[in-house]
């Protein structure tokens, strides 16, 4: 380590599959980059080692390890990240995590966070923790457990996004949803919208309302049914939309019409029927690739 010090801490990653004593790394102030991938970490380990990195842009403490998995479960907190405000990357994949109150409140210069393939309880019916990241500009997430939409729901409030990756999304109660939503309203005095998140497709409609900087947007396997002409009508900038291994048997002809810069679009392993594609993509004029693999298109071009 000593070494390491003496060249270029600013440039270096660090990584290590052992269950060692990370305290040594807390000297090395000037880091940026700092990789403890699939590493046995104990929560203590990392607020110990990361405490006094207050340089530290990139972060990732992911696991792809499944015994590593069943072992540990990362708490987080707002200590954990309350010296560390440079951070721009911040990587937790694959973990079993506790949210603690606000963890991210002092984290206003992220700019990525990989949420995907994880487990997460928090103190939070519905995630506030990620109102307070309004400048994100990419966001991944999948859980390994079942995921209800509405504890999603402050996802809205990203409006810088560029990309948004959501995978196995499930949604069991919407009245659960629809009843916090009042009950926040209460509090709150806003007025009831009428017929609003009447359907699953509705409340994941009303999550991406105001992500209008999107470039890339993935909805995998979140169980949607259906795809309204308003859909995509914000996101004018979006060039890569993959809907993958959902429930979608029909698609609007002018659907797409205001994706006039979509580059690629995946539709894998949904029900869809009767596409007329010299309709549906009529003003996709920068269209590059189209994927519907094991859907049954007819009718392509009547």
């Amino acid at each position: 380590l000593s070494a390491l010090k003496s060249s270029e801490p600013d440039s270096q990653t660090i990584n290590n599959k052992y269950s060692i004593d990370l305290k040594a790394l807390a000297t090395l102030t000037a880091l940026k980059s700092l990789n403890l991938r699939d590493n046995n970490l104990k929560h203590g380990q990392v607020c110990e080692t990361i405490i006094s990195l207050e340089n530290l842009e990139h972060l990732d403490l992911s696991l792809s390890d499944r015994k590593l998995f069943m072992q540990r479960e990362l708490e987080l907190n707002e200590a954990t990240f309350m010296r560390i405000t440079k951070l721009r990357v911040l990587n937790l994949s694959g973990n079993q995590i506790k949210l603690e109150g606000n963890c991210f409140r002092y984290l206003t210069q992220l700019k990525e966070l990989d949420l995907s393939h994880t487990v997460l309880d928090s103190d939070n019916e519905d995630l506030e923790i990620f109102s307070c990241l309004k400048q994100l500009e990419k966001f991944k997430f999948s859980n390994i457990e079942p995921c209800d939409l509405f504890k999603l729901y402050r996802l809205s409030e990203l409006v810088n996004l560029r990309e948004l990756t959501l995978n196995e999304i499930t949604h069991h109660d919407l009245d659960q949803f629809r009843e916090m939503l009042r009950r926040k309203r209460r509090r709150t005095g806003e007025i009831e919208e009428p017929n609003v998140h009447q359907t699953f497709d509705d409340l994941c409609q009303f999550i991406l309302r105001n992500m209008t900087k999107l470039t890339r947007l993935e909805l995998t396997q979140c169980q949607l049914t259906y795809i309204n002409t308003n859909f995509f009508s914000k996101m004018k900038d979006l060039t890569h939309l993959i809907l993958n291994g959902n429930q979608i048997e029909y698609i609007p002809d002018d659907t797409f019409d205001c994706l006039t810069n979509l580059e690629e679009i995946f539709l894998q392993d949904d029900e869809l029927e009767q596409l007329k594609l010299n309709r549906l993509f009529l003003n996709c004029d920068k269209l590059r690739k189209v994927t519907f693999n094991h859907a049954a298109v007819v009718d392509l071009w009547d």
